[in-house]
């Protein structure tokens, strides 16, 4: 029996590019008045089927320590509203997502295995 096969939703894939260039650009040009954010990069975003939910990857530049990483987060969680507004306005949706933000940790991944190549 074949798997159904799983359907691209172009809407939400054009969500998604919306919603990470406009996050960049409020961290790119420091409308994020957190001092914490300034060395942060949105990596991407994933939203929902339903377009409820919005998770947006970031990575912390030069920072491995997890504990920075936190905080990273904490302040990001503390500028959502903030975020949100701000999209559901430059969006024009009718309802901006929740936002959710995670530490992008495959570029750390990436980087042990290319470490790991290097050493073999």
């Amino acid at each position: 029996m074949k798997r159904p096969v799983k359907r691209a939703f172009p809407r939400a894939r054009r969500i998604e590019a919306a919603i990470r260039d406009s996050v960049a650009s409020m961290v790119l040009k420091g409308e994020l008045k957190d001092p914490r954010l300034k060395q942060i990069v949105i990596s991407g975003v994933e939203v929902s089927r339903d377009l409820q939910v919005a998770t947006i990857y970031f990575i912390v530049l030069g920072e491995r320590d997890q504990g920075v990483l936190a905080e990273q987060r904490k302040a990001l969680g503390h500028a959502a509203g903030y975020i949100q507004r701000r999209l559901a306005h430059e969006l024009e949706l009718r309802r901006a997502p929740e936002l959710r933000f995670l530490v992008d940790e495959s570029f750390e991944q990436g980087s042990r295995i290319d470490e790991l190549l290097r050493n073999l």
